[in-house]
């Protein structure tokens, strides 16, 4: 049986998300059945030869091109007459810059099989005009979209105006860490941009409130982004040094997991929800926001607890209640690392991604 040629495309910047989302994907995609080939579309002031070196070793072949400007027409032309030297019986895109430039490309090449991942708004809703218009032109070239959850689909289905009959909801996937240990402490971890709509500054505030009632309670905040020298300045002025720690960008999100009694997510919106799955998988209960995709991966009260968006006194409370009550935030913990293998597994999310490319190149 010959081997179907799939080509994935995103524009990467940082590590993020639907950047870890790739890496988890596409090596476990069936060699067997596909060629899989990932084009990083990368600006010439950020290379991207980490992130690449990441699939080193795997039946992923990886290639680079920089991309100059948000509608790169020189890119574009490349683009196509790169895809039909390569023969590609399926392109696979990601991320705004792919659906447009990418999509078009593909469609520019003769191949007829498209498939598109949406893993949120993506800065979609700061469109000007003829930048939307672009976007909506590039979707009609999809035969096929996957949503990361039922809230992406419908944001699709209203903003790109995408039939709802092409979409599949697949949400992202964690592998399970084995034989997860209790925390020995009272830290609790955000994972995220440092963002206004990522609740940071209510963060800190309900954190304030937390440390009031248990002196022993910390806060490990592992993120970049605009709000750090904020958040930093904030946290000296109060004098809460010791309790609250900014790590900046990390890696070693299992370790610092590991060492945590909960996670801590207050997002404004929140479109896949990673950060709750790396929290589950080491048996980790959830505070969070019942905002967006949240109450579809955290069941309120069983694999965690939810709190209205910006509202500083509930998510403080939630937090003590963790603290307070150890023997429910632990079966919290369990019904969660219960519920990510079950329904959040790397092996139904590869599979379902398999089961619609046979259903796009069997039409």
């Amino acid at each position: 049986m010959k081997r179907l040629k799939i080509l994935h495309i995103q524009k990467v910047k940082e590590t993020s998300g639907p950047q870890k989302h790739l890496h988890l994907l596409l090596p476990r995609l069936d060699p067997k059945k596909f060629e899989v080939h990932f084009l990083i579309l990368e600006e010439k002031d950020r290379p991207q030869r980490d992130y690449s070196a990441l699939f080193n070793g795997s039946s992923v072949a990886v290639t680079r091109f920089t991309i100059r400007r948000d509608v790169d027409l020189f890119l574009l032309f490349k683009l196509v007459l790169w895809m039909r030297r390569q023969k590609f019986d399926l392109v696979h895109t990601h991320l705004l810059h792919a659906d447009t430039l990418g999509a078009w490309a593909a469609h520019l090449a003769g191949i007829s099989r498209i498939v598109s991942t949406k893993h949120g708004l993506d800065g979609s809703e700061k469109l000007k005009r003829g930048e939307r218009y672009l976007l909506r032109r590039c979707s009609r070239f999809l035969n096929g979209v996957i949503a990361v959850s039922e809230v992406v689909r419908a944001i699709c289905e209203t903003k790109e105006k995408i039939p709802r009959e092409k979409m599949t909801v697949i949400y992202y996937g964690r592998p399970a860490v084995e034989n997860p240990q209790p925390p020995d402490s009272a830290d609790f971890l955000y994972l995220g941009r440092l963002a206004p709509e990522k609740g940071c500054r209510e963060l800190l505030k309900a954190f304030e409130m937390v440390v009031q009632s248990s002196p022993q309670a910390r806060l490990f905040i592992a993120g970049d982004g605009p709000l750090k020298e904020e958040m930093d300045r904030r946290v000296r002025e109060k004098g809460l040094d010791r309790s609250i720690s900014l790590l900046g960008y990390r890696e070693d999100v299992d370790s610092l997991l590991e060492k945590s009694v909960a996670l801590v997510l207050p997002s404004h919106g929140e479109e896949g929800g990673l950060p709750l799955l790396e929290a589950m998988a080491h048996a980790r209960p959830v505070v969070a926001t019942n905002v967006s995709a949240i109450p579809e991966i955290v069941l309120h009260g069983k694999t965690g607890l939810l709190v209205p968006p910006r509202n500083v006194f509930s998510l403080s409370e939630a937090m003590k209640t963790l603290l307070d009550d150890e023997e429910s935030s632990t079966r919290m913990g369990e019904a969660g690392y219960r519920r990510l293998k079950e329904y959040f597994s790397p092996e139904i999310m590869v599979k379902k991604t398999e089961e619609l490319y046979k259903k796009m190149l069997d039409r």
